[in-house]
């Protein structure tokens, strides 16, 4: 392992806050004749210095090279490019690793030098990184806090020279509008009216990292939507601030828009496409129309205000020292003014710190924040909420049992459940139930990536086919819809069904829907044997990439409990089922979908694309009830009504989905005078039900079961 120093002195200039806020390093005179930087290769250490003290260490992710070509492979932030716009030469640096800040400097000579190869000081340096590397993320935890105004005093937020806001990689871009910075403003002016101190909230900030002797960088964990906006508020009331806030969020684009808002605050120009934008532009003008409206009014003073909001705001700053987990469970607890992190927040600032444990990677963020950018950019497109994060994650959690062979605990929780105990043990160690032999697993960004794009692909897919959609839709109609739904995305990952093959894809989810029946008929709720045992099992079948194994787990018999599928579909079949929604509504269903098979011809094949259409709007998106053919609460004699039809009555043969507004409006009349109201339904099988029968009894619903059996049970078998 080769170790380089490098100094952060630039012409006078200090920039070791920028090497660390946004891993880099750089230096620039005679780069040609300074060190061999050529020579630096990725995983070799680079010591950061002030002169000759190493404050800091890091990794070299990737060779040096000149800053315009770097430019050209990431987003090198202004704020780093400005420091070299006024120099003849073209600096050379490298992307490094998440830093290894120094408590106590380590003493090197050559204070003229920018760059070179260490020789005095490299035992303690490899020490140091290697303690290090070894320490877990959140092995130290602390927490202090202080109360502090603004600016002015020797503990405010913006005291002096001392500290420094950086909005993490992994927060939020800002994004308060008119009615957060509304609420805030008038707070506060009613504060002023009364002259009363004003609490603002809870700040939570990172340990500070000391970049010099007289100043302090903090990360800004929680509170950066109200800081920018009373940064905003300060500069247009003449107190400029805007120094001391930077953020490395979206690979330096969100530094980009709050430098462009100081630019256009100075009165510089900025492209009109940049300003409409622009949401810290957007923040102050409406900032500066509320400040006109105030500047109406005979005794308004704004220099007044400006000192008000500098020493009579009040903060309770939390400063914690904790990595990115434990700092998480914190930002969680106390936060009460923002906008909560959930699961699919929590997964990505956690995935995140896996992927980057051996050092931040801006790009990786950025990689993962891609894929929730794809979801949204679907959802806006549609101008709805098809396909969530959680969706996702859920899927994701599927691949991950399959792929690693886990157990049927980690299958059957929930994904935020699963992913918190999954990196709870990752990232810090902490052993959950079911993770004992989690260490092994192996997760890249790319499985994720491939979960999103090929649930993109099926959400477009059953869009486009409905064939697929009613297929999907029965799936979700079983007692186990939760625990298959992600079977056919697994499929298409594993490589066992072509992405583009519908057809494939709709014969897939009906033998799965096929298995399935019999437990969700013949049991009054979910079987361990089936969610554990047969759909674990298939979904390891899945992971293998052998369709032949999953043709074999299909031709199995997936009975349970100790009945077969024929026994629990010949009592599911024959029971009363009126009084359990799942039974009737899956059933009563089935026979629609049936009868709409055999009224088309040639089953399947006889189906158009608007055929399906219309089949997938009659079974799942009309609101319908399940009609009883014969009356239970018959209008003439109920009680005698119920001797004689027995269990009957609430069978399968007595029983039709009917449009809920239709089945009000005939409430209890007899057979003959619903059929008529039956004319106007769109369900076919109350059209076969008044065609075949003239009147209705109890001989008649029978003969309907036996019949309804038969055709189910022979739709069962046709695996």
């Amino acid at each position: 392992m080769r170790i380089w120093k490098c100094d952060s002195n630039w012409g006078g200039t200090r920039v070791l806050d920028l090497f660390i806020d946004y891993r880099c390093v750089f230096f620039g005179t005679d780069v040609d004749k300074v060190g061999h930087y050529w020579e630096v290769k990725p995983d070799d250490l680079i010591a950061i210095s002030r002169g000759t003290r190493i404050v800091a260490i890091a990794e070299a992710r990737t060779p040096f090279m000149r800053l315009t070509d770097m430019s050209r492979r990431v987003i090198v932030p202004r704020v780093i490019r400005e420091q070299f716009d006024n120099t003849d030469v073209d600096p050379v640096g490298c992307e490094i690793s998440d830093v290894c800040w120094l408590n106590e400097p380590i003493v090197n000579g050559k204070s003229q030098s920018r760059f070179f190869e260490l020789g005095v000081g490299y035992d303690e340096v490899k020490a140091a990184w290697e303690a290090f590397k070894s320490t877990p993320k959140d092995y130290c935890f602390d927490i202090k806090t202080r109360t502090a105004s603004l600016c002015g005093e020797s503990d405010s937020i913006f005291c002096s020279e001392q500290n420094r806001y950086v909005i993490p990689v992994y927060q939020r871009p800002y994004a308060w509008g008119e009615d957060q910075i509304g609420r805030l403003l008038w707070d506060i002016k009613e504060a002023f009216d009364r002259q009363d101190k004003m609490f603002v909230g809870t700040i939570q900030v990172s340990a500070p990292i000391k970049i010099d002797d007289d100043k302090n960088s903090f990360h800004l964990i929680d509170g950066q939507q109200r800081l920018s906006t009373l940064l905003i508020l300060l500069n247009i009331l003449g107190v400029d601030y805007t120094g001391k806030l930077r953020t490395v969020v979206n690979k330096g684009a969100a530094q980009q828009c709050w430098d462009d808002y100081c630019d256009w605050a100075d009165g510089k120009s900025v492209s009109k496409e940049a300003v409409a934008v622009n949401a810290y532009i957007h923040a102050a003008l409406y900032i500066r129309s509320w400040l006109d409206d105030l500047r109406k009014e005979q005794e308004f003073d704004e220099v007044a205000l400006c000192e008000f909001v500098k020493s009579e705001l009040r903060f309770v700053v939390i400063e914690t020292q904790a990595g990115i987990s434990k700092t998480l469970e914190i930002f969680n607890v106390i936060n009460t003014a923002g906008m909560d992190l959930n699961a699919s927040d929590i997964f990505k600032i956690r995935f995140f710190e896996y992927l980057s444990r051996d050092g931040m990677d801006d790009n990786l963020f950025q990689q993962i924040s891609d894929c929730y950018r794809q979801i949204e950019d679907r959802n806006r497109s549609l101008g709805m909420h098809v396909i969530g994060m959680d969706d996702v994650l859920a899927c994701f959690q599927r691949v991950i049992v399959a792929k690693f062979g886990m157990n049927a605990e980690t299958y059957s929780m929930s994904s935020s459940q699963f992913f918190e105990h999954l990196f709870d043990y990752l990232n810090n160690g902490k052993k959950w139930p079911g993770f004992h032999d989690a260490l092994r697993i192996q997760l890249d960004i790319a499985d994720l990536q491939n979960v999103v794009r090929i649930m993109l692909k099926l959400d477009a897919m059953r869009r486009g086919n409905s064939r697929l959609r009613v297929s999907c839709n029965f799936l979700n109609a079983t007692r186990y819809g939760w625990y298959a739904k992600h079977m056919l995305a697994a499929a298409c990952y594993f490589g066992i069904l072509s992405e583009d093959d519908v057809d494939g894809m709709a014969a897939f989810n009906e033998r799965l829907f096929k298995k399935l029946v019999p437990a969700s008929i013949g049991f009054s709720k979910v079987v361990n044997s089936i969610r554990t045992s047969k759909l674990l099992e298939l979904l390891r079948k899945l992971a293998t990439g052998n369709a032949d194994n999953v043709d074999s787990h299909f031709s199995t018999d997936w009975g349970a409990n100790g009945y077969s599928e024929a026994s629990l579909v010949e009592s599911g079949l024959n029971q009363e089922i009126a009084w359990v929604a799942p039974w009737k509504n899956l059933l009563c269903r089935m026979v629609e979908y049936l009868v709409t098979l055999n009224d088309a011809g040639n089953g399947k094949h006889g189906m158009e694309e608007a055929d399906w259409h219309e089949l997938d709007e009659r079974l799942f998106h009309t609101s319908f009830d399940i009609e009883h053919i014969q009356s239970y609460t018959d209008a003439d004699n109920a009680e005698e009504v119920r001797g004689v039809w027995g269990a009957e009555l609430n069978s399968l043969g007595n029983l039709s989905l009917l449009e809920f507004d239709i089945n009000r409006s005939i409430q209890n009349e007899k057979y003959d005078e619903k059929c008529e109201a039956y004319r106007n339904s769109k369900y076919k099988t109350l059209h076969k039900v008044i065609k075949e029968n003239s009147e209705w009894s109890k001989s008649s619903a029978v003969a309907r079961r036996e019949q309804l059996s038969g055709m189910i049970k022979e739709y069962l078998a046709s695996i």
